[in-house]
């Protein structure tokens, strides 16, 4: 007896057959079998005998080799368009440090990824998931809407963490990476992640978020997250989190030293910082503790040797929510080289406690090299709240080097109940304050010191307000008012400069205490060009009785002429001043211009000619 289904119940029963087959072939895994070459395009060496395009591509721990630059399987035609992969996963679970899987993807040869990148993904176990890409091609993963991760990891929870598990995506023998991601992450996600990334020589990373670090709930002080920066990279990110949560971190020029698949040193690289549109900035964290510190250590990240362009709204170097170990944790963040831009259209805070009982934490911001760095304001040692000891650094040196800062820069800020340190030093270079240098709230139990042994600070007639003040060696410039409670007044050290700019807005420095000076300090002044000036200025008041300590050695560099004479020149002229350290109240610092010769030989001619005619008076 035939029996007949209803049409639409065949064709509903055939369609069905189809999905199942086709989501069983929606997947490729690289089995390299019998197969005489490493070819993707050789079918026979995928699960499916058939080729990859459009699959989701999983690498096992079939066809795995013993370095990075041995090749284990090879991108020799173009995945892109329609035969992109639809995600591309390597998940081997190697447990040695010599098992890697390496794809090569040949010069001209492009391989696109319309989906999820992982390597690793493991929040468990003993797994070494090593990855390396090769070839003068191009990786570009376009996934908008995916994620791009590295990273195995441990559930232990404890600081005892996991030291063999880690991920690794090595593409420092590529020549082209793009990603264009939801999120990208290093050493994140679920467990105490592990992560290390070597950038292409050109890279380019399209992200709503990109974190390096572990999970906030699990930590691990045995491991450090490690991104190698290539020769040129760029990323366009919404927020930047680096070296960060509940593990160390590294981010670096990639170095000969790395054991890279490409050995060679990154010379002269650049890497350009910018918010998720390209054009904007991103809001940007250095060694963020979400969590209790592992143990003692440090998060770097280091531009030394590259020129970073980086446009940032926030910038955050060294912060912690929570913490009840006694270790010590420090996040560095150094911007270096000639031509290194970084500016934060936002505030700066370096070292920032928001609780936690216990442990202590440092931020150092360091601008060396002749790199320029600007921001609205800098907050150095800010403790909301909790009791872990909190510490910001700001450190200028270099030739050319410069720091700009809008508005304040406030020397610590405490709410909470440990110690709270506040720490500037330039060395050479320039820190140039548009506001004050001073403390900010709770400033009876903020520890505050600004170590000035070179380059220039310039107040731009703002104020200082700290604990301590070391003036060794460098320029002190346009400061309206001066106070160190610790170590009391101004004292200029060795070849120390005190500099005035004499113009339309020039303010006399308000001065706190006793004014020192060595024999070898110098004063330097300059008028501005078309500024006529007066007949005196009042350089430092003295709000004490004090008589100015010493003398200064030289003006402008040069003597003095004789009655500490002196020259000032500008477009308008010439202009002759005398120095005095008793004028004032007594004991200030005054200039006094000294009448020209001629103006002399008038006066006196006119003072002889009265005399005469009163002598001419009485004879009569």
């Amino acid at each position: 007896m035939e029996i007949h289904l209803p049409t639409h119940k065949v064709i509903c029963s055939v369609s069905l057959l189809l999905a199942s087959l086709a989501a069983v072939q929606a997947q490729s895994t690289w089995d390299y079998g019998a197969s005489p070459d490493k070819n993707w395009s050789t079918n026979t060496n995928w699960s499916t005998d058939a080729s990859p395009a459009g699959t989701a591509v999983i690498f096992g721990n079939t066809g795995t080799t013993a370095n990075s630059t041995t090749v284990g399987n090879i991108v020799d035609t173009s995945f892109t368009g329609g035969n992109a992969l639809s995600s591309l996963s390597y998940n081997q679970t190697a447990t040695s440090a010599t098992d890697w899987q390496v794809t090569q993807i040949g010069a001209g040869q492009s391989l696109s990824v319309n989906g999820a990148f992982t390597v690793g993904g493991y929040t468990s176990g003993n797994n070494f998931t090593q990855t390396a890409f090769t070839g003068g091609g191009t990786l570009n993963i376009n996934a908008p809407s995916s994620s791009f991760l590295v990273s195995n990891g441990s559930n232990t929870s404890g600081g005892t963490g996991n030291a063999q598990a880690r991920a690794v995506l090595d593409l420092s023998a590529l020549s082209t990476f793009t990603a264009n991601v939801s999120s990208f992450g290093v050493g994140s996600g679920l467990g105490a992640g592990y992560g290390t990334l070597y950038m292409a020589d050109t890279s380019t990373i399209t992200a709503s978020s990109f974190t390096s670090g572990g999970s906030a709930s699990i930590y691990n002080g045995n491991v450090s997250n490690t991104i190698y920066l290539g020769t040129t990279t760029t990323l366009n990110v919404g927020t930047l989190s680096l070296a960060g949560t509940r593990t160390f971190g590294l981010v670096k020029f990639r170095p000969a030293s790395s054991g890279g698949a490409n050995p060679s040193g990154v010379t002269g690289g650049t890497i350009k910082i910018r918010g998720a549109d390209g054009v904007s900035g991103t809001a940007m964290l250095v060694g963020g503790w979400t969590g209790a510190f592992a143990s003692n250590g440090s998060s770097i990240v280091d531009f030394t040797g590259g020129t970073v362009d980086a446009r940032v709204t926030t910038l955050k170097v060294g912060t912690t929510t929570t913490n009840n170990n006694a270790n010590a944790v420090s996040a560095i963040l150094t911007v270096d080289g000639v031509g290194s831009v970084f500016s934060a259209s936002g505030q700066v805070t370096v070292g920032e406690a928001t609780g936690g009982t216990n442990g202590t934490l440092s931020g150092i911001l360091n601008v060396t090299g002749g790199a320029s760095f600007a921001a609205d304001a800098i907050l150095l040692g800010n403790q909301t709240a909790g009791a872990i000891a909190t510490n910001g650094t700001l450190r200028v040196s270099g030739a050319n080097s410069s720091v700009t800062v809008s508005n304040n820069l406030t020397m610590g800020s405490r709410a909470g109940t440990a110690a709270v340190s506040a720490t500037v030093e330039v060395s050479a270079g320039t820190l140039l304050i548009g506001g004050n240098l001073a403390e900010g709230s709770g400033a009876a139990n903020v520890n505050s010191t600004v170590n000035l042994s070179g380059g220039t600070l310039d107040l731009t007639h703002g104020s200082i307000s700290v604990d301590t003040f070391s003036f060794t060696g460098g320029t002190l410039k346009n400061v309206a008012s001066f106070s160190a409670s610790a170590t009391g007044g101004l004292s200029l050290l060795n070849s120390s400069s005190l500099e005035f700019g004499i113009d339309a807005s020039f303010a006399t420095l308000s001065l706190t205490g006793q004014l020192s000076l060595s024999a070898a300090s110098n004063l330097q002044l300059s008028l501005a060009n078309g500024y006529t000036p007066g007949a005196s200025f009042l350089l430092v008041s003295n709000d004490a009785a004090e008589a100015v300590s010493g003398v200064f050695g030289t003006i402008n560099g040069a003597a003095f002429g004789a009655g500490n004479t002196f020259t000032l020149t500008n477009d308008q002229g010439s202009f002759q001043y005398e120095l005095s350290y008793t004028g004032g109240d007594g004991n200030d610092l005054v200039i006094t211009a000294v009448p020209e010769p001629a103006v002399c030989a008038l006066v006196a001619t006119g003072l002889a000619g009265l005399l005469w005619r009163r002598r001419a008076a009485r004879a009569a």
